[in-house]
């Protein structure tokens, strides 16, 4: 359900989806092995790469079997908390 969410938030958000943007630019040199998983994953065109990244960054990088940064991971985990009004859940 998080990844879900966080899907809705960056589509509905204009703020949530610059900051994760921003977020992403920050770290792109260190996210490449991470496009390359979801590219041979299938399904996922360019244009979603970055939205891909990010909800799986915060809800299920464990199924991606990559190594995400770990201030990357904890950025993007701050920034979805700071927008995401239901945190209760997630808890």
């Amino acid at each position: 359900m998080k990844h879900e969410i966080a899907h809705g938030l960056f589509h509905l958000n204009k703020i949530y989806k610059k900051e994760v943007l921003e977020l992403i630019k920050k770290y792109k040199h260190k996210l490449s092995h991470v496009e390359n998983k979801l590219k041979k994953m299938g399904g996922y065109a360019e244009h979603v790469l970055n939205d891909e990244i990010h909800a799986y960054t915060v809800s299920l990088s464990d199924e991606l079997d990559v190594v995400l940064p770990d201030e990357f991971e904890k950025e993007m985990n701050e920034c979805f908390f700071k927008h995401c009004k239901n945190k209760k859940y997630f808890s």
